[in-house]
């Protein structure tokens, strides 16, 4: 779709070794998008040379090139805290399915094989930038809710916060390599069980988790699973997915910081405790994807992560970072944070709107079952002593959420009993 004059102007960045191919790229790109500056590298080295000199909204390069490789060019753009976030568009030959998987697993954001179909090529570029220019947008509109509220010393800090994430200086963690290699497998190809058995056993620790989580009691079979093929089996492809996040996310809560790391332990907890307690309840109430649910679970607080990364540096110039400011840091920008990452990592719209809004049920567009369970499971991670905060002074029966989904104090006790036992079992699995 051709371009007005109007909009947004971006910086674009070819590499591409076939000058007819090149050539092409460029015609393509200058007719669709509104592009202040495109330009073309025939190797990675130019490419590389290239990204010293300039920030560009968008790489796509092409993965057999001579000098730096596609692959080394997207591994130094990953290290690079320039442009670790800028979204990258791979191109490769149709059969060299293993440069995908490495592509994926190293942090590119889409790919396109050739020869490709020029439709296909402009949809992932415009929708590449539009998440980019939607992230820049969900950061103004933060800033100006923050400028219109009474200026004290906590606002002065989320003010400071909003400017770092506006100007790229604050680094988003990466979706975990081997469950967004695997989720990209099954959005390709539906027969896709060999390509994921494939991506997965390449983690020997990874697979030996999923094969003690197939032998669970939540999946226990007659028989004794031993290979990763029989635990993909019994647990499924979708639920496989999630429990790859589960087992690789955990590594997203570390810290080497010693003041921070008990707040990311809890985090933790708290993340797995809710993701468990949201699947027990859709189990109970036989409503929603409980699969889906569990992986809600696990991200409606990933927004705090960089947070906390931020509040560390920040511990270091400023004597007023203490855990009542972490905690109304958190409570101001948690889930618009969360739902920008959840944009970045290419998530559903329905997935974004649970992590943005599970603390938001004032709003009736929010009382769907799927936010309820999450809050309620949130609710419930606190009152067993899983959360930053404490849930001594919760009565369970009394959470709105709860009303909500109409569940009595006898069924809350009994979600709470299965999801604990639950809990046990996954700890010591992972």
């Amino acid at each position: 779709m051709p371009h007005s004059e109007t909009d947004q102007k971006f910086n674009i960045l070819i590499a591409e070794d076939d000058e007819h191919i090149c050539l092409a790229l460029n015609a393509i790109v200058k007719k669709a998008v509104a592009c202040e500056k495109i330009v073309l590298a025939e190797d990675g080295d130019q490419a590389w040379a290239a990204l010293q000199k300039f920030k560009f909204d968008l790489i796509i390069s092409d993965w057999n090139m001579p000098g730096l490789t596609g692959q080394q060019l997207l591994d130094k753009t990953r290290q690079s805290k320039e442009h670790k976030t800028t979204p990258f568009l791979m191109l490769t030959a149709r059969a060299d399915k293993t440069s995908v998987i490495t592509a994926v697993q190293a942090g590119a954001n889409d790919y396109i094989t050739k020869p490709y179909e020029k439709n296909i090529l402009v949809e992932k570029i415009h929708n590449l930038l539009a998440q980019a220019k939607q992230i820049s947008s969900s950061i103004d509109d933060l800033q100006q809710e923050n400028a219109s509220k009474n200026q004290d010393e906590s606002q002065d800090i989320i003010q400071y916060i909003l400017s770092r994430f506006k100007e790229g200086k604050v680094e988003l963690p990466i979706l975990p390599h081997v469950y967004n290699s695997v989720n990209k497998a099954m959005e390709e190809d539906d027969d896709s069980f060999d390509k994921i058995v494939s991506i997965v056993e390449t983690e020997p620790a990874i697979s030996a988790t999923l094969i003690t989580i197939s032998n669970s009691s939540f999946y226990r079979g007659a028989s004794v699973n031993q290979t990763l093929e029989q635990a993909i089996s019994r647990i499924g492809l979708k639920a496989t997915k999630h429990y790859l996040f589960m087992i690789e996310g955990k590594f997203l809560f570390k810290s080497e910081h010693r003041d921070f790391m008990i707040i990311m332990k809890k985090l933790w907890e708290h993340s797995l405790a809710t993701a468990i307690i949201s699947r027990t309840i859709s189990q109970h109430l036989k409503k929603g994807d409980m699969d889906v649910l569990f992986s809600m679970g696990l991200l409606h607080d990933i927004g705090k992560l960089p947070l906390v990364n931020i509040m560390i540096e920040l511990s270091g110039k400023r004597d007023n970072i203490d855990e009542k400011m972490i905690h109304h840091v958190f409570e101001e920008l948690h889930t618009d944070i969360g739902a920008i990452m959840l944009t970045q990592w290419h998530f559903p719209e329905e997935a974004i709107n649970i992590v943005k809004n599970h603390h938001n049920l004032s709003d009736k567009d929010n009382q769907n079952c799927d936010i309820l369970i999450v809050n309620l499971a949130d609710m419930l991670s606190r009152k067993i002593g899983f959360s930053l905060k404490s849930g001594d002074d919760l009565i369970i029966e009394d959470i709105e959420s709860a009303k909500l989904l109409n569940l009595d104090k006898p069924s809350l006790e009994t979600i709470i009993n299965n999801a604990q036992s639950e809990l046990e079992e996954t700890q010591k699995q992972i």
